[in-house]
């Protein structure tokens, strides 16, 4: 579905972001004494870094951290411990690779805030940004992954329950435009966050199909929610849920590092998937 939706209706708005882009700078750029080009303003599309910076970046986020255990397993398993080490595993596979650079919003066990994570990305030009959680029910019969994308609106209402649970407090920092006039930016930062989106999806399908064959996913496992921690505007970004802690069989296998490694590989593969994607995209674009 992602990739029609990137292959049709990409193309076209693509083409009409671009006009309507170009238009709007032009004009301010006509009534402002003096002519500037919109990389006198540093914008930075979503999916490239800075000149020279050379591979794309990936930005790995273990969720929770320090004073912040995150939910706890039947056996006693934190959240924020698996996590951890699921996205140090997906560090190793990146690094291993060479494909890409990888940074990491902690390492060790420390707290931070959810604007602290996304502006860690942003301030380091990220190309992606895979933030990594578990899951907890009642029920302690259900079980499998999840993957959720950026909306305002959820998916379902365990979907709205897990974003609201998840979230903090405060508005997240939207892509700078330098010293353009407000109206300008907010036309600007619209039509960014709808690429992203965009693109989003595009890694959000790639996620799905690859972890579907190195674990057991929910049904509809590509959700949506209002996830704080997926609001930048500028980066295509992803919570993937690796499991239920409340789920015996989830837990002893988030507990093995064999099957996190698994897991690891599953997500570097899909990382892989997107870029194919979205390089054959612009290469049909020309």
């Amino acid at each position: 579905m992602a990739r029609v939706m990137m292959a049709g209706c990409s193309k076209r708005y693509r083409t009409f972001v671009q006009a309507l882009a170009v238009g709007v700078v032009s004009l301010w750029a006509a009534n402002a004494a003096g002519a500037r080009t919109l990389a006198d303003h540093h914008v930075t599309h979503p999916h490239h870094g800075p000149p020279g910076r050379g591979r794309p970046l990936v930005v790995v986020d273990p969720g929770h951290g320090g004073k912040d255990p995150g939910c706890i397993g039947l056996r006693g398993t934190r959240e924020k411990d698996v996590v951890l080490a699921t996205g140090l595993a997906v560090r190793h596979r990146i690094e291993a690779g060479h494909r890409y650079r990888v940074a990491m919003t902690r390492t060790g066990d420390e707290f931070i805030a959810l604007r602290q994570r996304v502006v860690f990305a942003q301030q380091h030009h990220a190309a992606l940004f895979i933030s990594l959680h578990a899951n907890h029910a009642r029920n302690h019969l259900v079980h499998g992954a999840s993957i959720y994308r950026f909306a305002y609106r959820a998916s379902d209402l365990s979907s709205a329950r897990l974003a609201e649970r998840e979230n903090g407090a405060g508005l997240l920092p939207g892509p700078r435009f330098g010293r353009m006039p407000p109206a300008v930016a907010d036309i600007l930062s619209s039509l960014m966050r709808r690429e992203t989106w965009l693109h989003s999806s595009v890694l959000q399908a790639s996620m799905v199909r690859y972890l579907a064959s190195r674990t057991t996913l929910l049904p509809d496992p590509d959700r949506h929610a209002h996830f704080a921690v997926l609001r930048a505007p500028d980066i295509p970004s992803v919570l993937i849920e690796l499991g239920f802690l409340s789920n015996p069989g989830d837990e002893r296998q988030l507990r093995r590092a064999a099957h996190r490694a698994g897991l690891a590989r599953a997500i570097v593969d899909a990382i892989d998937a997107y870029f194919r994607t979205v390089r054959g995209q612009r290469a049909v674009r020309g």
